[in-house]
């Protein structure tokens, strides 16, 4: 796997409840995160400002 010779670590996470989601974005963006939204940003404010806030 790429991830394992580039030293990487890839965790598969998933969860419809959107403050658990909310809290993992922002515990996850120090290492990275590639975030598959789908329809979160359409009806989650919450999700939407926790993706536009990292930083």
């Amino acid at each position: 796997m790429l991830a394992k010779e580039l030293g990487a670590e890839v965790v598969a996470f998933q969860t419809n409840c959107e403050g658990v989601m909310c809290h993992w974005i922002h515990d996850a963006f120090l290492e990275g995160i590639v975030f598959n939204a789908r329809a979160w940003p359409h009806y989650s404010y919450g999700i939407r400002d926790a993706v536009v806030n990292i930083k």
